[in-house]
C-alpha cells in the first residue's frame, strides 16, 4: 500500500548555532511519527549556512528533507521589489534549486511566479514582437507570462537533474494564487515539450506535467468561499487535483489562511471541506503513482498566520493535526483497496 510520509514544517523554529536546536528537536519529531522536515533554504539575508551540517543532523535522525525555495523575493518581507520580470524570476529560481540540491531533498517546494492580473490587452504591442521572458512593462504578470515562466522551470529542473522533484505551491501573491489561474496554467504547461526529454526519458510520462503543492487555504481566502459549493469550483478542483504532488495540509477559512483550532466545532464546515479534498488527493495520487509515497506537511505557522492569543499554540496544532491526518489518509487508502 502507498506509504504516507508526514513532514514537519520548521517554520517559526530557530535551528540554533550549527543547528543544535534542531539536533535536540528532531529525535522528538521522529518519535512522533514524522518522516522528514520542510525547511526554507533562505536565511535572513542569504542562504542558510552550513547545509551539509543540516543534512547530517537529519540523517542522524532518519529524516527526509523537503526544501522550500522561491523564484524571487524571499520571505516576502519589506516592500515588494518593483520591476521584477519573469526572466529575473527564472534566473533566481535556478540559483535556488542549485542551493537546494546540496540538501539531497525528497522534494522541493517552490513559491513561484508573481501575481497574475489578466491576459494582456495591450493592442499596441504584438505578442510576436515581445519576448515574454524579457518584458519590462510591469512587475505583475499576465497568464501567458506565467505559462512561459513555468515552461522555463521545467527546463531548469531537467538540466539540474531535478525533474519530478519540484512542486509549485498554490500561494497568494504568486502565479498559482487562485484556482482559476492555476487551472489555466496547468492546462497550458503540459502541452509544452521540454527540450531535455532525453534527460527525462527514464521518468514516467505523468511526471512531465507541472507538479504543484496543494495549499488550498490560499485559494479559499482568495475566493472567499469553500470550493465545494458550485459546479464551477468542483470542476476546477477536478482539473487541479491530478497535478498535486505534495500537500500543505492547513485548514483555512474564507477570511484567513489558518484556522486557530481545527478541533473547535466553530470550524466544522472548513474541516469537513479540507478533509474531503485532501482525502481525494491522496486517493488520486495512490491510484496514479503506484509505489510513490504521499507527502504532506501540516503547515501551521506563528503569528500573524496564527491568531494572537489563540487558545492553542500553532506548534501543538501542527502536531495534533498531523497525527490526525496521518490516520485519516491511511484509513482512506485502506478502504479504497
Amino acid at each position: 500500500m502507498t506509504e504516507i510520509l508526514r513532514i514537519r514544517a520548521t517554520w517559526g523554529v530557530d535551528g540554533g548555532k550549527n543547528y543544535e536546536n534542531f539536533a535536540r528537536w528532531f529525535p522528538e519529531l521522529k518519535a512522533r511519527g514524522y518522516a522528514g522536515i520542510e525547511i526554507n533554504v533562505n536565511g535572513e539575508s542569504d542562504f542558510l549556512p552550513d547545509l551539509p551540517v543540516l543534512r547530517k543532523v537529519c540523517d542522524d535522525n532518519g529524516l527526509e528533507i523537503v526544501v522550500q525555495v522561491v523564484s524571487h523575493w524571499p520571505h516576502a518581507a519589506g516592500p515588494r521589489p518593483a520591476g521584477l520580470q519573469p526572466q529575473q524570476h527564472v534566473e533566481y529560481y535556478r540559483k535556488q534549486l542549485e542551493k537546494a540540491k546540496e540538501l539531497r531533498p525528497l522534494k522541493i517546494n517552490a513559491q513561484s511566479g508573481a501575481y497574475v492580473y489578466s491576459n494582456s490587452k495591450d493592442k499596441s504591442v504584438s505578442a510576436n514582437d515581445v519576448d515574454i521572458l524579457t518584458s519590462k512593462y510591469r512587475d505583475y504578470w499576465t497568464l501567458e507570462e506565467s505559462v512561459q515562466f513555468y515552461k522555463a522551470t521545467i527546463e531548469i529542473d531537467a538540466e539540474l537533474g531535478l525533474a519530478g522533484k519540484v512542486v509549485h505551491e498554490t500561494h497568494r501573491n504568486r502565479s498559482l494564487f487562485t484556482p482559476y489561474a492555476t487551472a489555466h496554467i496547468i492546462r497550458e504547461v503540459p502541452k509544452y515539450e521540454c527540450r531535455h526529454l532525453v534527460v527525462l526519458r527514464h521518468i514516467a510520462k505523468h511526471q512531465y506535467r507541472l507538479r504543484i503543492t496543494g495549499d488550498f487555504s490560499h485559494h479559499v481566502v482568495c475566493c472567499e468561499r469553500l470550493l465545494d459549493l458550485g459546479e464551477e469550483d468542483k470542476q476546477l478542483l477536478t482539473e487541479i487535483i491530478p497535478h498535486v504532488s505534495h500537500i500543505h495540509a492547513r485548514i483555512g477559512t474564507t477570511q484567513g489562511s489558518q484556522c486557530p483550532d481545527p478541533s473547535d466545532p466553530t470550524f466544522v464546515a472548513e474541516k469537513t471541506f479540507f478533509d474531503k479534498l485532501w482525502t481525494r488527493i491522496v486517493r488520486d495520487w495512490s491510484k496514479n503513482n503506484p509505489g510513490a509515497p504521499v507527502t504532506f506537511t501540516p503547515e501551521y505557522g506563528p503569528y500573524p498566520y496564527h491568531a494572537y492569543n489563540a487558545v492553542r499554540d500553532y506548534s501543538e496544532v501542527a502536531d495534533t493535526e498531523g497525527a490526525r491526518l496521518q490516520n485519516l489518509f491511511q484509513a482512506a487508502l485502506t478502504s479504497a483497496n
